[in-house]
């Protein structure tokens, strides 16, 4: 076979490249549309998160289901919720107590949303519209209390946390479920006298202090007292009012005394 022989054979058997035709550009021109449109119908809800999809400006539905999902893209838009917790720190506020004493108090909000429809519909900004109602209650409910009490079963702040917290986290929940917001707890993390009283408070409780560990002392001093010339009067040791007034005298001086007991010796 001669070589012009072989190259009309391989032009024979050559793959011709596609053309396409007139019908199949008409097809491509008229699917493009489609798939844009398609495309621009897409969108992708994450973990913990909650879309809500509105049409013509009306609510449509909330998308909750994590994956891709399809809404008609025609006059559509889309708010994405986040339904993690929300940790919030309060700023140091100053509150006065229920005795008018100024104090610097700070506290942590968490908190959820559980109905993602009330929380954009029902208010402009709903994490704003959490943290103001969430200093409204702190500052009505520590204005309520004293810091201190000199009762044990008196509550304060000081010394009932759980009772307190509790309460501002039931007054709070009552005033944000209209916002579709569940309250998880709001707790005090500073709590504390303002600095131009703190030194004038802190005197006051050591003079308190002071006063009650005398008390203390001087009641300790007492029953020692009267045990002691109890305990000689049953050893059969006769005594005397004086010598009663002064065994007395001198226990008391040397129990309540500051200073140590000098012995003397009458003459």
């Amino acid at each position: 076979m001669s070589e012009k022989e072989e190259e009309n054979i391989n032009d024979k058997i050559k793959v011709q490249p596609y053309q396409p035709t007139i019908a199949s550009r008409i097809i491509d021109i008229l699917c493009l549309p489609f798939c844009c449109f398609c495309c621009c119908g897409l969108f992708i809800v994450n973990e913990r998160e909650e879309k809500l999809v509105f049409r013509y400006g009306k609510y449509y539905k909330a998308v909750k289901e994590p994956g891709i999902h399809f809404a008609y893209p025609v006059m559509r838009n889309i708010q994405n919720l986040d339904r993690k917790i929300v940790t919030v720190d309060l700023p140091n506020t100053k509150i006065n107590d229920i005795n008018g004493n100024p104090l610097d108090v700070s506290a942590v909000l968490n908190y959820r949303i559980v109905d993602s429809m009330k929380a954009f519909l029902n208010v402009q900004n709903y994490s704003v519209f959490v943290n103001n109602q969430a200093l409204t209650v702190l500052k009505r409910v520590v204005s309520r209390y004293p810091y201190d009490c000199d009762e044990e079963n008196e509550v304060s702040l000081k010394n009932a946390g759980k009772e307190i917290q509790d309460e501002m986290k039931n007054d709070l929940s009552k005033m944000v479920e209209i916002a579709g917001i569940e309250i998880i707890s709001i707790l005090l993390n500073e709590l504390s006298y303002s600095k131009e009283v703190a030194s004038i408070m802190l005197k006051k409780q050591q003079a308190k202090a002071m006063v009650e560990a005398k008390q203390i002392i001087m009641d300790g001093a007492v029953s020692l007292a009267v045990d002691t010339v109890k305990e000689i009067e049953t050893r059969g040791i006769t005594m005397s009012d004086n010598d009663k007034s002064r065994l007395v005298s001198n226990i008391l001086t040397v129990s309540v005394g500051n200073s140590e007991a000098q012995p003397t010796i009458s003459i």
